[in-house]
């Protein structure tokens, strides 16, 4: 979160724990962020409420799509 944000992580933690303010502006972004990641990973596994069990994926070549995925919508 720090770094997408572009700030140190402990002021992420004074955020966390309400020292610090959060901007509407940061959380907007991050839900943006939280929505491309989570669109991300059903395109790569499936929602799975209408498929019955498919065929055994390899988790690497899962993990590899994904980063790409997030690689190419601009996430880290």
């Amino acid at each position: 979160m720090a770094r997408d944000l572009g700030v140190d992580a402990r002021e992420v933690r004074r955020m966390k724990s309400g020292q610090a303010s959060v901007k509407p502006s940061d959380v907007a972004f991050m839900r943006g962020r939280a929505r491309k990641r989570a669109q991300a990973i059903l395109r790569l596994v499936g929602d799975g409420l209408d498929a019955g069990p498919g065929p055994k994926r390899d988790p690497n070549a899962i993990r590899a799509a994904f980063e790409a995925t997030i690689a190419a919508a601009g996430g880290t």
